[in-house]
């Protein structure tokens, strides 16, 4: 890194402090905060395996990986990204992920990040797509590119609407896909 962008970063880590992605602690320097920091343990996934099939909706997916189950303090900083318009946790939480995924080795032959989308009525009102922030930064962090290959559609089942994210790929895809979601 060069040394002016990384004197602008220190300055900006001054001026305003870094905070805990999960409670909001002023942090400083460090990484999760010494509350935190324990909770991230006890939730940890074991990633050797991918999500098993029926832990998803994803029927031509290849694998799916899950560093945390989705408790707090997990759930808690998703849900600030989400509804309290917290785009600064997107790259916190994708380093996150990243050192996860890297310690376990899942990325052996992955070749790209397809986030699952939001539907457009989430977008218009948050203003962003979520996942796609999410794996944009992941994507970042690993050196992976991001597809939007996931599309959702609404179809009619005995007069009920019902809502499934499907697999929309345009031309022949025989990459192994990751999903972000």
């Amino acid at each position: 890194m060069k040394k002016s962008k990384r004197l602008f970063e220190l300055c900006g880590d001054i001026l305003f402090p870094r905070r805990c992605p999960f409670c909001d602690a002023v942090l400083g320097f460090s990484g999760p905060c010494a509350v935190c920091g324990p909770a991230l343990a006890c939730i940890r996934r074991p990633l050797r395996q991918p999500v098993p099939k029926q832990g998803h909706a994803l029927e031509h997916l290849d694998a799916a990986y899950a560093p945390y189950f989705y408790e707090p303090p997990v759930r808690d900083a998703v849900l600030r990204l989400k509804f309290e318009n917290r785009t600064d946790l997107a790259r916190p939480l994708a380093l996150l992920q990243a050192e996860a995924l890297k310690a376990a080795g899942c990325l052996g032959d992955v070749d790209a990040l397809v986030p699952v989308p939001s539907g457009r009525g989430e977008r218009r009102s948050r203003g962003y797509d979520v996942p796609l922030m999410l794996a944009r930064a992941l994507g970042r962090e690993l050196g992976l590119p991001v597809m939007q290959a996931l599309c959702k559609i609404f179809f009619f089942c005995a007069g009920v609407l019902k809502r499934e994210s499907t697999s929309i790929v345009t031309g022949k895809l025989r990459k192994r896909l990751m999903a972000v979601a």
